[in-house]
């Protein structure tokens, strides 16, 4: 791809030099619309690159956590829930009494 890329800006530019001595004003004409074409083809080809790039990244980014970071977490709540159920509710602890009592 990038080879008949460089293969169409050469002959473009080669075009471009031939209508300029020529001086024929739709050749130059036909030449420009090529040349801008030419170019806007490469712009678009970079703009979707980078966001292909970046939704590539977002994925990747949203895998890590739903597959990796999400289960430790769904695993460590579960726990933190039966310890809780088990707990005395009644009872306090030292930390919390002694705040208690500050206030």
């Amino acid at each position: 791809m990038g080879v008949l890329l460089a293969i169409a800006v050469v002959a473009c530019l080669l075009f471009f030099t031939r209508a300029a001595r020529d001086d024929s004003s739709m050749t130059r004409s036909l030449l420009t619309f090529l040349g801008m074409g030419i170019v806007s083809i490469v712009a678009v080809w970079i703009v979707l690159t980078v966001l292909g790039a970046l939704l590539g990244l977002t994925t990747a980014i949203a895998g890590f956590l739903l597959f990796k970071v999400a289960p430790i977490m769904l695993v460590g709540w579960a726990v933190l829930k039966l310890m809780a159920r088990f707990r005395n509710r009644d009872a306090l602890s030292a930390a919390d009494r002694k705040w208690l009592e500050r206030g």
